[in-house]
């Protein structure tokens, strides 16, 4: 990349500086050379000996229909996204029978979501907006920082779901405790924890790039020791995660094939109901991982391009929309899974919705059920359990 007296001052003037400011403040602050000027605003003349600047624009440049699309795009998922999780969350908190280890991973990601949501999506939606970074030096930090914490917490938590279902259907003498699987959720939040520290401050820095919605780790050069980082991290945060997630899977369903062939011969029903109701929420989470990576695929294609072009300033700005506005989406759509596949969460749903307290969800091992109170005010003291008639599915 061919070097320019726009850029050499750039360089000096914001060197202690994490995040570009755009052209207007920078000439405003501190005044360029004639010819610098007249390079940067595109006007020649007779300065036939004047570089041309590397950055034509430093600002974020979208134009009106993408700034609505993108706009748009961004408040249906945060009024998805905040609303949805936090009704996962409270479902499972106000029932003490969906407080199942399954459930416990769901509320784990809804947790990421809900972040995502009501931290991450509003500055992008600002970001978008303004058309420019305007909320300073430590809210570029934590914007990088949280980024990369949720979507890693968020895929390593998918991967402990999925070893955890091949453990109780392919080992289901295997007793995985309440314990472990806190032991996982922690390890989850740790390792994005860990690995966000590694990209904005350790082995590289964070800034805000032009054509963004938000601040993340500086552009990787063009070199052999870059290019191998990159390949590390996506290998260990990416695709090892993915690959024992298949691994999984694929085991399961061979499982569940096993037992569906053998089902004829077991006369079992307790324990044909078990299974056939692991089986259920397996297909469900395998749908949550599969929505998960078809919402952040534009981002994995468009963190792998920006690597490879040398050229930064040809990377189009709707290229990063798309990217995370697709990867913020699916923080809305766990929700909407959930209340497509499971009764409980449905029903537990209603419940907040409609503000009917006549509903005791549960997720318990014979499948999701649901007590419905009678509604007698003048039966005062009578044990709830006496008035309660249970209905299976």
């Amino acid at each position: 990349m061919s070097s320019s007296p726009w850029v050499s001052v750039t360089t000096t003037v914001f060197a202690d500086h994490q995040y570009h400011y755009n052209e207007t403040e920078l000439q405003t602050s501190h005044p360029l050379p004639v010819s610098d000027l007249l390079s940067s605003t595109g006007f020649h003349g007779n300065t036939s000996n004047v570089t041309s600047p590397s950055y034509d624009h430093v600002h974020t440049s979208w134009t009106l229909v993408e700034t609505v699309v993108f706009a748009t795009w961004l408040i249906i998922s945060m009024v998805f996204t905040v609303g949805g999780n936090f009704m996962v969350i409270a479902v499972v908190w106000r029932h003490r029978g969906m407080r199942t280890r399954t459930n416990m991973f769901i509320v784990n990601l809804a947790i990421a979501d809900f972040l995502i949501g009501i931290l991450l999506a509003p500055i992008s939606l600002t970001t978008l907006i303004s058309h420019d970074w305007i909320l300073g030096d430590e809210m570029c930090f934590l914007n990088s920082f949280l980024n990369a914490v949720c979507f890693l917490t968020s895929l390593q938590t998918l991967m402990y779901i999925s070893i955890h279902k091949y453990l109780s259907i392919t080992r289901p003498l295997l007793r995985i405790t309440k314990c472990k699987i806190l032991i996982m959720i922690m390890a989850a939040w740790l390792w994005g924890i860990i690995c966000a520290a590694l990209t904005t401050k350790i082995l590289s820095h964070y800034e805000y790039k032009p054509r963004t919605m938000q601040c993340g780790p500086a552009y990787p050069t063009f070199t052999a020791q870059s290019i191998i980082f990159h390949f590390i991290i996506g290998i260990s945060n990416l695709y090892l995660p993915l690959g024992i997630m298949l691994f999984c899977y694929i085991r399961i369903f061979q499982e569940i094939k096993k037992h569906m062939q053998r089902m004829d011969e077991n006369s079992a029903m307790d324990r044909n109901q078990i299974f056939s109701q692991q089986r259920r929420v397996t297909v469900t989470l395998f749908i949550v991982l599969a929505c998960f990576v078809l919402c952040w695929l534009p981002y994995c294609v468009y963190s792998n391009y920006v690597t490879f072009v040398e050229d930064k300033t040809t990377i189009p700005a709707w290229a990063n929309g798309v990217a995370y506005c697709a990867g913020y989406m699916n923080s809305a759509c766990n929700p909407i899974i959930y209340a497509w596949r499971s009764p409980s969460f449905r029903e537990g749903y209603k419940e907040i919705l409609c503000q009917e307290p006549s509903y005791v969800v549960s997720d318990g091992p014979l499948g999701p059920r649901i007590r419905v109170l009678a509604k007698v005010e003048s039966m005062g003291n009578i044990p709830e359990r006496l008035m309660a008639v249970r209905k299976h599915w």
